[in-house]
Parts: C-alpha cells; sequence; structure tokens
C-alpha cells in the first residue's frame, strides 16, 4: 500500500499488472490482469529497488469484469523472498 492508502502497481514479467492484496506468513494473494495455471511462477518487478519478486502460483479465478483493469485473483506464496524484499513489499506500520 501507499501512504495513501492505495495499492501499489508492480509490473508483470511478460506484460501485465499485479497488486498485493493480502500477504501473510509464507501465502500471498493478487489481483492481476491476467491468469495463471496452478504450479507455474509469476514474476513482477519491484520498482523501488528490491528486483524481481517470483510467486509459485496455487490457483487463480476470474474475481472481476473482465474489462477491469486486474480481473483475476491469483493465490500463491512467495519464493525466495528477501527480508530486504519483505519490508519494501510490506512496510512496517
Amino acid at each position: 500500500m501507499t501512504p495513501d492508502g492505495n495499492a501499489r502497481v508492480f509490473e508483470l514479467e511478460g506484460g501485465g499488472t499485479v497488486t498485493i492484496v493480502s500477504g501473510q506468513s509464507g501465502g500471498v494473494e493478487l489481483q492481476s490482469s491476467r491468469p495463471f495455471p496452478p504450479g507455474s511462477t509469476l514474476v513482477f518487478r519491484d520498482s523501488n529497488g528490491g528486483g524481481s519478486v517470483r510467486v509459485k502460483v496455487r490457483g487463480s479465478r476470474l474475481v472481476g469484469d473482465t474489462a477491469s483493469a486486474r480481473p483475476f485473483r491469483v493465490e500463491g506464496r512467495f519464493v525466495d523472498l528477501t527480508k530486504e524484499q519483505r519490508t519494501l513489499l510490506f512496510p512496517p506500520s
């Protein structure tokens, strides 16, 4: 989240965008512009210098209107997330 309460938008490798809905104890929920099959790995870039972030996908489903910017909910877990990346993605309150 940004200081004004809006979700940060990240660029997906291969095109598209993603936002983090929630992240807890290794699991993460994302809102994505495209679906991902179970078992795949999605990669997005953190523009704040944290490098590439990888998520192993558990599943995805259509939850919004396909005309919206990010109609797919993707569930998975972070892969090799460093402490620095975690701090950039989930700043302490």
